[in-house]
This record gives structure tokens, sequence and C-alpha cells, in this order.
């Protein structure tokens, strides 16, 4: 079967809202050593990186960080490879 667009994959660009501070990010889901901090770049192996492989829009995931809980909610996918037939990037 076929990847929901809606789904979180490897190099997925998507939006998230942190349930605490209001604060939206856009994120790049991207493995190790392609991360760049400055182009929003999410590590697979960062704990809210891991947590949000899979996840659908519009979930709400909890991950255990280094500096307590985070809880974020995923408003969008902006760009999703599977989707648009891009398997090779």
């Amino acid at each position: 079967p076929a990847i929901p667009p809606t789904t979180i994959t490897m190099h997925s660009e998507f939006r998230v809202a942190d349930l605490d501070t209001g604060e939206e990010q856009r994120y790049t889901l991207v493995f190790p050593g392609e991360t760049s901090s400055a182009h929003g770049s999410l590590s697979i192996f960062a704990p809210l990186g891991a947590a949000l492989l899979g996840r659908q829009q519009g979930e709400v995931v909890e991950c255990a960080a280094p500096g307590g809980i985070t809880r974020v909610r995923v408003l969008s996918i902006v760009y999703q490879p599977e989707a648009v037939g891009d398997y090779l990037r």
C-alpha cells in the first residue's frame, strides 16, 4: 500500500506547533550528516525526529528530550518525497 501524503517520512518537510509555547517550527526530517540548523533540519536520531517519523498530520506527539518533555502537534506536511515520486532524494 502507498504511504498517505499526510505521513512524515524521511526527507519530508513539515510544520509543527509546540503545545506548551504555541511556537511553530518548520523542519525537514533527515539522516545524520545531513543536518543544518540554518535549514531547519531535524535528525532522525534526535528524540523529536524519531518520535515524528511515521506520524500523521493532526497528530499530537510527545517525547522525552534533554530539556524535558516536548509536546507538538503536526500542523501540515509541506513536502513528502513519496507523494511526488521523488524516491532518490
